[in-house]
C-alpha cells in the first residue's frame, strides 16, 4: 500500500469502506460506496517529526494515484478552507465550478481540492414526449411511479405484507438487476393511461446520461462546494488569494461565492472589531464633547474644538516622520 510505505507511517489501523465522511469518530450520514476513510497508525511523537510534514508526504504519494479524490485529515477548525459557489443556472453553475477548481490547484502550498461538482454518476435519462403522452393520457406522475416501482419498489406503506405470527414482511416486487441496465426492457414497460395501458417506450424516450445523485443546496439556491487542507498556510492568506483567482472575478451572471465554516466566521469577527472600534472612538468623542460642554458652557463652540481633531492626525505623523528622520541622522 502507498500509504504504508511514507516515512513514520507503522501501520494502518482500520480500513472503513462506504463512509459519509471524513471524520472516523464523528457520527456517519448516508453510506457511499465509492468513499473510503483510512485510519494511520503514526510513531511516537518523540520519535517522529510535525504531523504537517508526514501529511504532506501522504499527499505526495497519493497524488499520482489515478481517478482518486484523496483529503489528508481531520478537516477540524483551521486546517481547511470552505468555498461555496450558488445559483439557480445548473449548467453556469457547472461550467463556474470547473473553471475555479482548476484555479485553485495553481494557488502554491495548498493540499488537495475536493469538490463535489466532480460527483458525476450515470443514470438513465427519461424525456418524456408531451404531446403524445396528451394523446395518450398519460401524466409524468404515471411515468415516474412505474419506473419508480420497477427499479426501486413501491413506498414501504403501499407495500404487501406477509403475515407471520410474530412479524410482517414487506413484499418488494421489482426487475432483476440485469433488467433495470437494459433500455429495451424499460421501454416495454405499460404505463396507465386514460385510454388503457401504454408501453413507456410510446410516449418517452430513455438513455444513458450522467448528472449529480445529490442537489445539494444553500439559502434554496444550487450550490457547489470545494473543500480545501490549507496545508499549515493562514486561512487569512488562503482566502484572499481565491478571491483575486480569474476564474471567481470573473463568474458568470447568477453564479457568486458565499463565505462559510471558518471564513464566515473570520469575516463576522473582523466586521465586528470594526464596529467595536468605530463605536469606541464615537463614545470618546462624545464623552469629549459632553466634557468640553461643561466647561466652556456652550454647545457651539466645542465643535470647533473636537473640528481641528482630523487636522490634528496629520500634524501627528509629520512629527513623528521628522523625529524619526533627526533620529537616523544623530546615529
Amino acid at each position: 500500500m502507498l500509504v504504508s510505505q511514507v516515512k513514520h507511517i507503522k501501520s494502518v489501523y482500520t480500513t472503513t469502506i462506504g463512509g459519509g465522511g471524513s471524520d472516523p469518530f464523528a457520527p456517519q450520514g448516508a453510506a457511499e460506496t465509492r468513499k473510503a476513510t483510512l485510519t494511520l497508525l503514526m510513531s511516537d511523537r518523540s520519535d517522529r517529526p510535525r504531523k504537517q510534514g508526514i501529511e504532506n508526504r501522504i499527499r505526495a504519494a497519493l497524488e499520482n494515484l489515478p481517478g482518486v479524490h484523496s483529503k489528508v485529515g481531520l478537516g477540524g477548525s483551521g486546517e481547511k478552507y470552505v468555498l461555496v459557489l450558488t445559483g439557480e443556472d445548473p449548467v453556469a453553475l457547472q461550467t463556474a465550478a470547473l473553471a475555479v477548481g482548476k484555479d485553485l490547484r495553481t494557488i502554491p502550498g495548498l493540499g488537495s481540492v475536493v469538490s463535489t461538482a466532480s460527483l458525476i454518476r450515470p443514470e438513465i435519462a427519461v424525456r418524456p414526449d408531451f404531446a403524445r403522452a396528451a394523446d395518450l393520457g398519460v401524466t409524468s406522475t404515471a411515468i415516474g411511479d412505474t419506473l419508480r416501482i420497477a427499479t426501486l419498489g413501491d413506498y414501504d406503506l403501499a407495500l404487501p405484507k406477509l403475515n407471520l405470527s410474530q412479524r410482517q414482511v414487506p413484499i418488494v416486487v421489482k426487475l432483476d438487476d440485469a433488467a433495470r441496465k437494459d433500455l429495451s426492457v424499460l421501454e416495454r414497460l405499460t404505463v396507465p393511461g386514460s385510454k388503457g395501458p401504454v408501453m413507456l417506450g410510446q410516449v418517452a424516450s430513455l438513455e444513458i446520461a450522467g448528472g449529480p445523485a445529490v442537489i445539494d443546496r444553500y439559502d434554496r439556491s444550487r450550490n457547489v462546494n470545494f473543500e480545501i487542507e490549507l496545508s499549515g498556510l493562514p486561512l487569512g492568506d488562503v482566502t484572499a488569494a481565491a478571491q483575486k483567482l480569474p476564474a471567481i472575478v470573473n463568474l458568470p451572471p447568477g453564479v457568486k461565492v458565499v463565505e462559510v465554516d471558518d471564513a464566515e466566521v473570520m469575516g463576522e469577527l473582523f466586521a465586528s472589531f470594526g464596529l467595536a472600534m468605530l463605536t469606541g472612538v464615537l463614545c470618546i468623542l462624545l464623552c469629549i464633547y459632553i466634557v468640553l460642554v461643561l466647561l466652556f458652557k456652550d454647545f457651539l463652540h466645542p465643535v470647533t474644538i473636537l473640528a481641528a481633531l482630523p487636522l490634528a492626525l496629520g500634524g501627528a505623523f509629520v512629527g513623528l516622520l521628522v523625529r524619526k528622520r533627526v533620529s537616523r541622522c544623530r546615529r
